[in-house]
């Protein structure tokens, strides 16, 4: 991990390369800005609450497991520490989902319901799905806590996406943050980038966090669905802007 953070280090562009308006204007007034309002502080409420508890919590994992624990009953203290965006990427997610003026958002990978919150505080409809049912129903604990609201599947991803993708409408913003292997990310990618919206964002979570992902990372740069995309380390952004010409960036965040 320390190897990557250097490469992205190196590789990262400020505002001043940026030569596209369209990234540009994206990056200097909607990823670089960053603020609190009022929703967030019930959410950070939480988050702290979580960070100091005791509790543990028995985990189905479905995924690809954790660098951080060998256990499947973690603390929640732990799993919020080191599964939960941090706030400036939670706020940066809630930035991104009014710039794509988001009506429709999937979630894959609602963990403790924190991220979830932010997004939901976007005023979008949420769609979230998780396949432990003790994370579900923290994550449900954690919206009711934040009086925000989405709805929440339980159950294998696998499973209940396609099925869900079926029916559903077109989305505005989708965030893979779930079942982080290299297949798994490939196969949510497939089939989420068919429902985007021209003007949405597809984000994938923990793009450097294995070589997995940075493999399916690449290869999802080099879907010939894919113009433009951005690296900001923690998460990958593709932005669905079909009529631009190809660009992929790494940038300072």
């Amino acid at each position: 991990m320390a190897w990557e953070w250097l490469q992205y280090w190196l590789k990262q562009e400020d505002a001043h390369s940026l030569h596209s308006p369209y990234i540009y204007k994206l990056y200097t007034e909607i990823i670089k800005p960053d603020e609190n309002i009022p929703a967030f502080e019930a959410i950070e409420k939480v988050r702290k609450q979580y960070l100091r508890s005791k509790e543990k919590i028995a985990i189905t994992d479905l995924g690809a497991g954790s660098h951080h624990h060998s256990t499947l009953e973690r603390k929640l203290s732990a799993i919020t520490k080191s599964s939960s965006s941090s706030p400036k990427y939670n706020r940066l997610y809630h930035r991104l989902a009014l710039a794509a003026q988001a009506k429709h958002i999937i979630e894959l990978g609602a963990c403790t319901g924190i991220n979830t919150a932010y997004l939901a505080s976007s005023g979008a409809d949420i769609t979230s799905f998780e396949g432990c049912p003790n994370l579900t129903l923290l994550a449900k604990q954690t919206l009711k806590y934040t009086q925000q609201e989405a709805h929440i599947i339980q159950g294998n991803i696998d499973e209940t996406l396609p099925d869900y993708l079926a029916s559903s409408p077109l989305i505005d913003m989708a965030f893979i943050d779930a079942n982080h292997t290299y297949e798994a990310t490939l196969r949510y990618f497939q089939l989420l980038i068919t429902k985007m919206l021209h003007g949405g964002f597809l984000l994938i979570g923990d793009i450097h966090w294995s070589l997995g992902m940075k493999k399916a990372w690449k290869e999802i740069k080099e879907d010939p669905r894919v113009t433009l995309s951005i690296d900001l380390y923690e998460v990958g952004i593709i932005c669905i802007q079909p009529d631009l010409p190809e660009q992929h960036y790494c940038l300072a965040y």
